[in-house]
């Protein structure tokens, strides 16, 4: 019989908190900067479109982003109020972002 270790209680996350879907393009100057609404601290971003989307800091890049491909997301977890991340898609895409926030 395999021993797989004791159980690790986590923390419940809070209620969830759904924003309205964005629209992520590949707009070369303006990345489109996500924020944590306040009194939240867990967010995901689910890539619902059709092209990926790419995750960095305000000067993110398709080549240097971090992708979420379609159908994927990513989540950030135990972030502080001035949390910030923006997003873009390859030249002359449009994607979808899906944002959820938990306390």
């Amino acid at each position: 019989m395999r021993n797989f270790g004791q159980a690790v209680m986590l923390k419940p996350l809070g209620s969830p908190s759904v924003r309205e879907p964005v629209a992520i393009t590949g707009d070369a100057t303006n990345p489109t900067e996500i924020t944590l609404a306040s009194n939240k601290n867990h967010i995901e971003i689910y890539n619902a479109g059709t092209g990926d989307i790419y995750w960095g800091g305000s000067n993110v890049t398709t080549d240097k982003g971090i992708p979420i491909f379609t159908d994927y997301s990513r989540e950030f977890n135990n972030c502080e109020d001035s949390f910030k991340v923006y997003l873009k898609c390859k030249a002359g895409e449009i994607s979808e972002a899906r944002i959820i926030e938990y306390a």
